[in-house]
């Protein structure tokens, strides 16, 4: 019995030695190892940010069908209430600490964050451009009027002329450079993941939506 059994395990294993590339998705989102194991298949946790799945059909291949995945029994992001989410007093708070981290001090930069020692990342009083682009994207999506938003899209339009004026001290389109010093928008100079090319795409897009914002509002000056 004990030999069977040892067989047995044996040809289990063999079975769910199958190389990286040859996994083929046995489980659903979500699936725990019990529950990828009940099915038949295998469980191999494979190296983070990886797309090799965990759970795997043995030999590679899906065999007879290992039955249907179980519905999920609840959805916790469900909004279910009647009311809005959020209180005319907490939106109000929302914006004040969103508008506080655009256009520093009249410069026209966004910082990601207002202080210099955001918990475990360390300094992020910095203009990414990346970020900044996105910020002021939503910042004329939720405007009233583009008259409410004018000046600050009017110092920030400075501040990407200035910045992006600039001779590149890392040998690539400065237009790609990832983040800027504040308030004098020098390069930053330290190591970092460069270059970033969704950068210049949000960044016009954010532009492009104001000036066509100021043209749609009868104003063709500029």
């Amino acid at each position: 019995m004990k030999l069977l059994l040892s067989a047995f395990l044996a040809a289990s294993a063999d079975q769910c030695d199958v190389a990286e590339e040859q996994r083929s998705d046995c489980g659903f989102v979500g699936v725990t190892q019990d529950q990828c194991e009940s099915k038949g298949c295998c469980w191999k946790e494979a190296g983070q940010g990886s797309s090799v799945p965990w759970c795997y059909y043995k030999g590679g291949s899906p065999g007879p069908s290992p039955g249907p995945s179980p519905a999920p029994s609840s959805c916790p992001l469900k909004y279910e209430s009647k009311g809005a989410p959020f209180s005319e007093a907490e939106m109000s708070k929302i914006s004040g600490y969103y508008d506080a981290n655009l256009d520093i001090s009249g410069s026209g930069a966004v910082v990601a964050a207002p202080d210099h020692d955001t918990g475990p990342g360390g300094d992020y009083y910095f203009h990414w451009e990346r970020d900044g682009g996105l910020s002021m994207h939503a910042l004329l999506a939720t405007a009233s009027s583009v008259s409410a938003v004018d000046e600050k899209f009017q110092h920030y339009l400075t501040w990407v002329k200035k910045v992006q004026g600039q001779q590149d001290p890392h040998g690539i389109d400065v237009r790609l450079e990832p983040k800027y010093n504040i308030p004098d928008g020098t390069i930053f100079d330290g190591s970092w993941c460069r270059p970033q090319t969704d950068g210049p795409g949000l960044r016009a897009r954010a532009l492009a939506d104001y000036a066509m914002a100021k043209v749609a509002a009868g104003d063709k000056s500029q």
